[in-house]
């Protein structure tokens, strides 16, 4: 490996490691302030490169007050293959795939970790395909809908740019069918100038 080489790598492992610690400081920086906002209420880590369904609110707001909701199942978008896919086990890829409910005393009083970990709000910050783990005494419910849309391949996704998936993303690997992404599915999620 060159100099120049070995340099660019270490440049680019350096980035993904800010922008990890960048994305989850974000997020304890919002929990503290919805402490200090006296705030109470469901939480749901979002990223910017997935797309909710909009009811998806709604079927939160109808269903029963609960701890945590987990989805189980959500759509795969690939824009350089233009298809889309519902994949099983969903909450294990993809970071938006969980809505929490915390008390205001659950949000940490402060961003300090140590603050943070003492509090429920921890879920938030752990590591997503655990999910389950540790909400395991807790009462949660496995949501079989796909509200959520895994969008790869646009230029901003985490995964590809952590290099976590490649290009070669595909349904087949899923073992899955997959449907066109045309005008129908951009309806259905009322997606609107894409």
């Amino acid at each position: 490996m060159s100099v120049l080489h070995g340099y660019l790598f270490h440049f680019h492992a350096q980035n993904i490691l800010v922008n990890i610690v960048s994305k989850f400081r974000k997020r304890i920086v919002i929990g503290a302030y919805l402490r200090k906002t006296g705030f109470a209420g469901y939480f749901m880590p979002l990223d910017a490169d997935d797309w909710i369904h909009y009811r998806f609110v709604e079927f939160i707001r109808t269903a029963p007050v609960s701890d945590a909701f987990i989805l189980n199942k959500g759509c795969m978008a690939s824009l350089i293959n233009q298809q889309v896919w519902v994949k099983d086990l969903f909450f294990i890829g993809c970071g938006s795939s969980a809505v929490f409910y915390f008390s205001n005393k659950d949000f940490p009083r402060t961003s300090r970790m140590n603050d943070v970990v003492k509090t429920k709000f921890k879920w938030a910050i752990w590591s997503h395909h655990k999910v389950t783990l540790f909400l395991k005494n807790k009462n949660f419910r496995m949501v079989d809908f796909p509200f959520v849309t895994w969008v790869l391949f646009h230029g901003d996704n985490n995964s590809i740019i952590k290099r976590k998936l490649s290009s070669k993303v595909s349904p087949q690997i899923f073992n899955v069918i997959p449907e066109n992404l045309e005008d129908w599915f951009y309806k259905y999620f009322k997606i609107n100038n894409f």
